[in-house]
């Protein structure tokens, strides 16, 4: 039961993971264009969504010339913790299905 439970979790906070990829995503994307008004309600919620993740990486990295290189590092753990998240789904399914097997 417990099993269950925690495999639902991680299946959400999953799930949470990737739809905050495509914010991050729209966020980067909507940089490119500077005459877009921030003062919209839409553009400015990518930013309050997306800018307190991108800020942590860009306290760690350095710009490169006029690059902010901090994105592609905020993508990358992102996408490391999904993979972790999703090895650990997989070891707890397998430890279940062995478990299911062998009656242990």
């Amino acid at each position: 039961m417990l099993r269950h439970v925690i495999i639902s979790f991680l299946q959400v906070s999953e799930e949470i993971l990737n739809l905050y990829f495509y914010v991050l995503f729209i966020r980067v994307v909507i940089s490119w264009f500077p005459d877009l008004n921030r003062n919209n309600p839409a553009i400015e919620w990518f930013y309050t969504v997306g800018d307190p993740y991108l800020m942590i990486f860009r306290s760690i990295i350095p710009m490169v010339g006029t690059l902010d290189l901090s994105p592609l590092f905020a993508f990358l753990f992102l996408n490391l913790t999904q993979k972790v998240i999703n090895n650990i789904i997989g070891v707890i399914m397998d430890h279940s299905a062995i478990t299911v097997l062998t009656g242990h």
